[in-house]
């Protein structure tokens, strides 16, 4: 596949070194075209395409220029995001916060939505919402002679003594939930704001959210905010820093709706993934996108472990994979996979280049969800959350229920009610109730009965009168 104009491996090689050089001074892709002539497009496949002859020039420019304090998107220093947040909660525009840090404002937008939690986090320690002087610091419940601490700060002390909370992702929404209800507060939350008064207005304030008819809020999300900052409440109750309890109680859940597609709408967004454009960390995008649906349908494995999925524990020799325990949900269950042969076809045209994860993905999550909108929209499926990677495993464990009778086994729950509820689209599995009599149908009248008169009787003839009165 050509990739722009056609150059010399001399020409190449040069105009390679100064596009190293450029980016390692913190240029962006528009600022190098304009300085060597090169178009956009060809910048980005050399530096993603071709990364071995990428980087030996970005090594020999980085020790020649040094390391940019900051790198671009999601690969920005933790300390640079809250430098910009703090900016930010100043009065700066992401305009400004860009040519300070000599980047584009969509990158700083770029950089409070990939690194949500350090940006919110940053933010509210630095914003005041009153132009008054700030109120007093308050004090500790416990010991009202000590400023009171920071939840986050006593959230780590949590992290530190709870063992099953281990993920990266489990800490991040427990960041996120600190901030939301920093943001109700209009500052950092403390301890001193642990209260059954002041959890409940947050609650109801979330509660408002969802019924917000422009822009409305999960209910799921709310549970999950107020839920963690009481788990973190009770904790701090349970180790004395705390000295009173939670007693409110969060709304009930919805029933979960889980949507499987059915047999023409996942042979459409097969034939979606087939016509995508582009590479994918130098593989084919038209060969990544169905290996990965074909993955995913065949074993019915979440996302987070497909994107960590090695080459070293699939075999298509014996056409199985094995993926340890640390790299799935909950990280206690082994999954052992046997493959279809279609799906092994599928892998085999994604082994080169040579790799070690079979679905590399150097971009964000917001990325990738919003290109796999892409390919609904292309597919005439609904661009929703619950057509996402998470309905191919709804209609594996569907599709078996229905052929089967059976739950899926491959979803490995220790409570078919679980598959049930949460992998099951009972539009398909329901059975059809029996059709009872309907009292309020019109049916046909009968025909009207025309009345029967009764024939007259005959009068029998002078013979046969004769002939009874001589038997008489």
């Amino acid at each position: 596949m050509t990739r722009g104009p056609q150059y010399t491996p001399e020409r190449k090689r040069e105009l390679m070194r100064q596009a190293a050089i450029l980016w390692a001074s913190g240029k962006t892709y528009k600022e190098i075209s304009e300085t060597i002539g090169v178009p956009d497009g060809t910048l980005v496949y050399w530096r993603k395409g071709c990364p071995d002859d990428w980087k030996p020039f970005y090594e020999e420019a980085v020790r020649l220029v040094g390391e940019p304090k900051h790198r671009r998107h999601y690969k920005v220093a933790p300390e640079v995001v809250e430098e910009a947040a703090r900016m930010h909660a100043a009065g700066k525009t992401f305009k400004e916060i860009g040519e300070h840090f000599g980047v584009t404002k969509n990158c700083v937008e770029v950089w409070k939505c990939v690194h949500r939690e350090v940006w919110e986090a940053a933010w509210l320690e630095a914003f005041h919402r009153y132009e008054a002087p700030p109120p007093k610091p308050a004090q500790r419940p416990s010991d009202p002679s000590k400023p009171a601490r920071t939840l986050w700060s006593l959230q780590k002390m949590m992290f530190a003594h709870r063992a099953n909370i281990r993920r990266q992702t489990t800490r991040k929404h427990y960041r996120y939930a600190i901030n939301c209800f920093g943001k109700f507060l209009g500052r950092a939350a403390n301890e001193a704001d642990l209260n059954d008064d002041t959890m409940v207005a947050w609650m109801q304030s979330l509660i408002a959210k969802t019924e917000d008819k422009e822009n409305p809020r999960s209910i799921d999300t709310m549970r999950s905010y107020v839920e963690r900052v009481r788990a973190l409440w009770r904790f701090l109750n349970d180790r004395g820093e705390v000295p009173t309890r939670p007693t409110f109680s969060l709304p009930p859940l919805p029933e979960p709706v889980p949507i499987a597609l059915d047999e023409s709408q996942i042979h459409r967004l097969f034939e979606a993934a087939l016509c995508r454009p582009g590479l994918v960390d130098g593989i084919p995008a038209r060969y990544w996108w169905p290996a990965l649906f074909g993955f995913a349908f065949c074993t019915s494995e979440r996302r987070g472990a497909i994107f960590a999925l090695r080459w070293e524990w699939v075999d298509l020799q014996t056409k199985s994979v094995s993926i340890p325990a640390i790299v799935r949900k909950g990280g206690l269950k082994n999954a052992t996979y046997r493959l279809w042969d279609e799906v092994c076809w599928l892998l085999s045209r994604i082994v080169e280049p040579r790799r070690e994860l079979v679905f590399p993905w150097p971009h964000s999550d917001a990325t990738y969800y919003h290109r796999y909108g892409r390919i609904l929209i292309d597919a005439q499926i609904p661009n929703t959350r619950k057509h996402k990677t998470h309905s191919l495993r709804v209609t594996h464990n569907t599709w078996t229920r229905v052929m089967t009778g059976e739950h899926s086994p491959l979803l490995m729950h220790a409570d078919k009610a679980t598959s049930e509820r949460h992998y099951e689209d009972r539009r398909f599995t329901v059975r059809e109730p029996v059709k009872l009599p309907i009292p309020w149908q019109i049916t046909a009248a009968p025909p009207v009965r025309q009345p029967v008169t009764a024939p007259e009787p005959k009068r029998p003839s002078i013979a046969a009168e004769t002939d009874a009165m001589a038997w008489l």
